[in-house]
């Protein structure tokens, strides 16, 4: 299943093939779960990338991109309060690791892998009330 950019989401396994500057970006994800990174709005980029913030009436997302706007490091979407609905990471321009999206309640909706764009790991797809879709 692929999804465009800004349609996609993330939990970080590290695994022994990871570079350091994953490792980084996994650790900044985990890290923005902390009430004190939530409080700074910032997002932790890797090394030789800087944060883009785009708005709109629904919410906004927030990724890293190069100076050539290839997107590398963590997506972050949220709806007009605030709410968690996309998470992820890009690695030179495609989804890589696991994406997540929320329904409005707060439940997980989808989880999904990506290894350089494709879809490398199992989907599962949840209603709004945990029953697993399929």
């Amino acid at each position: 299943m692929g999804r465009g950019g800004e349609r996609a989401c993330c939990r970080i396994a590290l695994f022994p093939r990871m570079r350091a500057t994953e490792v980084a970006v996994g650790f900044a994800l985990l890290c923005a779960a902390t009430p004190s990174a939530a409080q700074s709005n910032k997002l932790l980029c890797p090394a030789g990338t800087h944060a883009v913030r785009q708005t709109a009436d629904s919410g906004y997302s927030e990724t890293c991109e190069d100076a050539y706007k290839v997107r590398s490091g963590p997506f972050l979407a949220r709806d007009a309060s605030g709410r968690k609905r996309i998470e992820g990471s890009y690695r030179s321009g495609k989804e890589n690791g696991t994406w997540k999206e929320w329904h409005d309640n707060g439940k997980e909706a989808s989880e999904v892998t990506y290894e350089e764009g494709q879809a490398a790991g199992p989907f599962q797809e949840w209603y709004p009330v945990d029953q697993i879709l399929f």
